[in-house]
Formats: structure tokens, C-alpha cells, sequence
């Protein structure tokens, strides 16, 4: 449990803000910009925890920067 003290003031609200936090985004094709975006996020709060990435396509863009990225069957594949 997180105590008042690890809590940021901001706008006179305090946020209590998870300091391991994954995020997993699907279908990233190309949203590099979205995943940088989060990226610098968490550099700029100092947030612990990896961006991940899944697609059907190994060539997909945004696999390239991911943290972890992960190549997943299309929903219509025998596999």
C-alpha cells in the first residue's frame, strides 16, 4: 500500500501513483508515437515497468521500439 508521503501534489489533488506499472498494447502496426508517448511518461514520473507490444505483422513499427515485443497468430489463423 502506498503511503501519503509517496503521493504527488498536483493541482491541489493528491495522486497516488503505482511505481511498477506494465502496459500492454495490441495491434501496434505503426502507433510509434503513442508508445514513445508512454515511453516518456514513464521517464518523466518515474514509473518502473516495460511498455510491451503484440502484433500479427513482425515487420510492424512500434515492435521495434517496445520494450517487449511479442508476434501473436492473426485471430483467423489455424494456429
Amino acid at each position: 500500500m502506498l503511503k501519503s508521503k509517496e503521493a504527488d501534489r498536483i493541482g491541489g489533488v493528491f495522486y497516488v501513483i503505482a511505481r511498477n506499472i506494465n502496459f500492454l498494447f495490441t495491434s501496434v502496426g505503426r502507433r510509434v508515437e503513442l508508445l514513445r508517448a508512454f515511453r516518456e511518461a514513464y521517464s518523466l514520473l518515474g514509473i518502473i515497468g516495460y511498455v510491451i507490444a503484440l502484433d500479427a505483422d513482425p515487420l510492424a513499427l512500434a515492435l521495434q521500439i517496445a520494450d517487449k515485443p511479442f508476434i501473436a497468430p492473426c485471430l483467423h489463423s489455424a494456429n
